[in-house]
């Protein structure tokens, strides 16, 4: 399941064992879960009628590092696409250079080029290896044409409650998030023209210099030549 509009926090009670995981809404996508960070709880049953219970607080955090836009991530937004959209296309074109078609569990399938027969992969390390990746977590390598997304997400979560025998008919996991988020911007530092004030000070330290040395050596020079002109 897949909450919306969430605003303060949530509140989990299951009676079997279950997991939950927040995401960042940069890298969702319809492929697979992508495990954040610290992101990550589970909750069930721990024994004959004993649930666990917890209660955990969220500090969210923001990194925009809109200005590397195009070298080291890809501000989305900009052409009404996502990196799930991008990664999905990504795995589209490959299932589809492996196989000729996409297996029914492809999100956003679309008629007629559903593998309705089976067809045996590619006998190559390469396919296997990619399968591997998308089955077990790692980032695949068909993934590397999408840059991540400039803007991203991560939180630190702390525990304020938790009990693991707790008599109870359900288990239970309870989620509160911080008013207040962090947000960290990523600005240049150093631009242009402090590249052109500084070449300033430099140059006219170094002319200054020189011509301080040069009048240093005018000064040494006369003084010596007047000197053996009068011996003559």
């Amino acid at each position: 399941m897949k909450p919306k509009l969430i605003k303060k926090g949530l509140n989990f009670r299951v009676t079997k064992q279950s997991f939950y995981a927040i995401n960042d809404p940069g890298l969702v996508n319809n492929l697979r879960i992508s495990m954040m960070d610290h992101g990550k709880g589970e909750f069930g049953p721990s024994g004959n009628g004993t649930f666990t219970g917890g209660l955990f607080e969220i500090q969210i955090s923001i990194e925009d590092s809109s200005i590397h836009d195009g070298v080291t991530c890809t501000d989305y937004k900009w052409n009404n696409q996502t990196y799930g959209n991008c990664i999905e296309n990504a795995l589209k074109k490959k299932l589809l250079e492996w196989y000729g078609c996409l297996p029914p569990w492809f999100p956003s399938i679309e008629t007629g080029n559903v593998c309705d027969q089976e067809i045996k992969p590619p006998n190559d390390t390469e396919t296997w290896t990619e399968i591997l990746r998308l089955v077990k977590g790692p980032t695949l390598k068909s993934f590397d044409i999408c840059l991540p997304p400039c803007i991203t997400m991560s939180w630190r979560k702390k525990e304020l409650y938790y009990q693991a025998y707790r008599v109870s008919d359900y288990a239970f996991q309870e989620i509160k998030f911080i008013d207040n988020i962090i947000v960290h911007t990523d600005v240049y530092a150093y631009d242009v023209f402090s590249l052109i004030v500084d070449l300033g000070s430099a140059l006219g330290l170094w002319l200054g210099l020189s011509a301080l040395s040069i009048f240093d050596t005018l000064i040494h020079f006369f003084p010596t030549r007047k000197k053996n002109w009068n011996n003559y």
